[in-house]
């Protein structure tokens, strides 16, 4: 099954993960015929300008 990942970036890490899972939420809105098998929790992965949360997902 394939995987991507979706990453949101800001200062607050609970924000970035929110835009994570808004982008993974509008991708697979456009492809309705995907469906989510697993998603991981946001990993946080610091940086200069804040935290970067990536959201790992397979999907059909």
């Amino acid at each position: 099954m394939p995987t991507m990942h979706f990453e949101g970036s800001h200062p607050n890490g609970d924000e970035a993960a929110r835009i994570a899972k808004q982008k993974m939420t509008v991708w697979f809105g456009e492809r309705p015929e995907r469906a989510i098998v697993s998603e991981s929790a946001p990993e946080m992965i610091p940086g200069k300008e804040g935290v970067t949360a990536r959201i790992d997902v397979t999907y059909t």
